[in-house]
């Protein structure tokens, strides 16, 4: 296996590869030396992976284009890839949108792009000022008038010549791998799909502009390759089993036996991590040590979200366990052969002894309840600023895992009885139990004004907004990690889950309070709990005297030194 080379004079490793024949004379050079600008050893070997990764991609890519190169050129295409080409110009555009906001912005703020009618003036000033890194505000600017221009042109009619260059551009993508004559009437309905997807990709931007998670499309699976194109190693294999089918198969099965729809997404992204590292979709063309490369790939993998390696913990819960139980499932329905996940793992390291408590310490709790009841609404949807501002509070009451209180409606709240009770409930989105559950609201909550926000607040979910399809699972996690990501900006100890801490505290104050610990599991749903068959309907009357006797929230002690308290809008 290859390893970072250490320069004996300087001391810091590099990376290097002999380029392999066939790419050579398009390259230049028989060997890529690159630097990992480090003198570190463990930085060097995982900086080494990824670039290994990177270059082995890059040769795919120039072998791909000489392929394309050499094949033959088509006169049209047929309606279905035109339609397709829109698809995966939308996908790639709020991709690049996804990428602009982890890059964040600038805070020195830039003129807006000026606005001649000449498209051709208006290219020439976009790539001269347009990719620098703008203010949210100078961003926003620029891309109303782009809006408006493309509208202009496309009520009228016209084909831009942005897009008319971007037809050839599109076309040699993996998607499609077409080479389109220079005269083919295909190219101005290519055109126009392209303008139509970018008008609709800047609805969706516009949107997650006000703060709403928008989820980025998956990229449309590349076409089956026909006669007159080249062939492609991504092309439908003859017997028609792909692992995209797999799942799609597996999932009908699992539907119906009661799997969570949150173990398909995460299938369903460990899928497309999958193909997009194999370069195919056949599932009977992958080995064991298809794998094993995912796995060594995974892990040298940047989570863009962090900017940081992809935890070993995710590779081995999430994407090696996705592999087995699609690949096995395979095998017991006779769809492959064998399962070439099995037996890979990755080796655990012994736990260290973390010498701090899982929950929230007081003044961590403090710190964050101050945020939220201090939180100042940015440029964001207004239920995700309500999230921001109660969810601290309800998970600190409740001990409820995030998701629950998140996905929560109106009519989840409730006056029963001169009691407000809060109603868990999978209908709302998911339960990991899939039981619900009644919680009193706290008398703290009630004091702070919690039924008035539900009370005033319209139907529907509180703090999120289901997509046009009436999917929740997407808007809730875009919600979670916006929780996470404002409550890791004051309290920046790593050791504690910026959501789940707070269960974890709710069950140690619980404890300290000497409160029933059969009506804790109730209240907290914990799955190993027996008070729910012994409380039935009514478990909310029975736990109201537990819950009356949990102690307030304190949010005068001191900030932990590590933990900054403000109020700050982070998206």
């Amino acid at each position: 296996m290859a390893r970072p080379f250490k320069h004996r004079k300087t001391g810091v490793y590099w990376f290097r590869k002999a380029v392999p024949q066939d790419l050579r004379g398009i390259i230049g050079k028989t060997e890529i030396n690159k630097t990992l600008d480090t003198k570190d050893a463990a930085v060097a070997r995982t900086r080494h992976a990824e670039m290994a990764v990177t270059v082995e991609r890059e040769w795919q890519e120039h072998r791909r284009r000489q392929a394309l190169l050499s094949g033959p050129m088509l006169d049209e295409v047929d309606n279905e890839t035109i339609a397709r080409a829109g698809k995966v110009y939308y996908a790639a555009l709020l991709e690049e949108d996804e990428e602009v906001r982890l890059d964040g912005f600038s805070d020195e703020p830039r003129l807006p792009l000026e606005r001649p009618d000449d498209p051709e003036a208006a290219n020439d000033l976009i790539a001269r000022d347009g990719f620098k890194r703008p203010t949210f505000d100078a961003r926003q600017a620029d891309r109303e008038w782009l809006d408006a221009h493309n509208r202009a042109q496309w009520a009228r009619g016209t084909i831009d010549p942005f897009y008319a260059g971007e037809v050839d551009e599109v076309m040699s993508w993996p998607q499609f791998g077409i080479r389109l004559a220079p005269n083919s009437p295909s190219r101005k309905f290519i055109a126009r799909a392209l303008q139509s997807a970018a008008i609709n990709a800047e609805k969706a931007r516009r949107e997650r502009d006000q703060g709403e998670p928008i989820e980025t499309p998956l990229m449309p699976e590349p076409a089956a390759a026909s006669h007159s194109r080249p062939e492609r190693a991504s092309s439908k294999p003859k017997n028609g089993e792909t692992i995209t089918s797999l799942l799609a198969d597996w999932w009908k099965e699992a539907q119906a036996t009661g799997t969570k729809p949150s173990t398909y997404d995460s299938y369903a992204r460990t899928v497309k991590y999958f193909i997009t590292f194999l370069g195919h979709d056949d599932a009977t063309h992958v080995a064991p040590a298809d794998v094993v490369a995912f796995k060594d790939h995974r892990l040298a993998s940047i989570n863009p979200r962090t900017n940081k390696p992809v935890l070993p913990k995710t590779v081995m819960d999430s994407d090696l366990v996705a592999l087995k139980s699609l690949f096995g499932w395979a095998v017991i329905n006779h769809r492959v052969p064998s399962n070439p996940a099995t037996g890979i793992s990755i080796k655990r390291a012994r736990v260290r002894n973390l010498q701090r408590d899982p929950g929230f310490t007081d003044e961590e709790a403090a710190a964050l309840l101050k945020a939220a009841d201090l939180y100042t609404p940015g440029n964001e949807h207004p239920k995700t600023a309500a999230g921001k501002r109660w969810l601290p509070w309800l998970m600190a009451y409740t001990g409820a895992r995030v998701g629950e209180v998140a996905q929560l409606r109106k009519q989840d709240i409730k006056l029963v009885d001169g009691m407000w009770i809060i109603h868990i409930t999978p209908e709302a989105g998911t339960v990991k139990t899939d039981k619900p559950r009644w919680v009193t609201v706290h008398l703290h909550l009630i004091e702070k004004g919690f039924p008035e926000f539900v009370t005033s607040a319209s139907p529907g979910h509180l703090f999120l907004t289901p997509s046009a399809e009436g999917d929740v699972l997407g808007p809730l996690q875009g919600l979670k990690n916006r929780l996470a990501e404002l409550a890791r900006s004051i309290v920046t100890d790593p050791r504690v889950a910026p959501n789940h801490g707070w269960r974890h505290r709710f069950r140690a104050q619980w404890r300290l309070a000497e409160l029933s610990m059969d009506d804790n599991e109730f209240i907290q749903g914990w799955s190993s709990g027996k008070s729910s068959a012994r409380y039935g309907m009514t478990h909310y009357v029975m736990v109201a005297k537990s819950m009356a006797k949990f102690p307030r929230q304190d949010i005068t002690r001191s900030a932990p030194q590590d933990a900054v308290p403000a109020p700050v809008n982070t998206l």
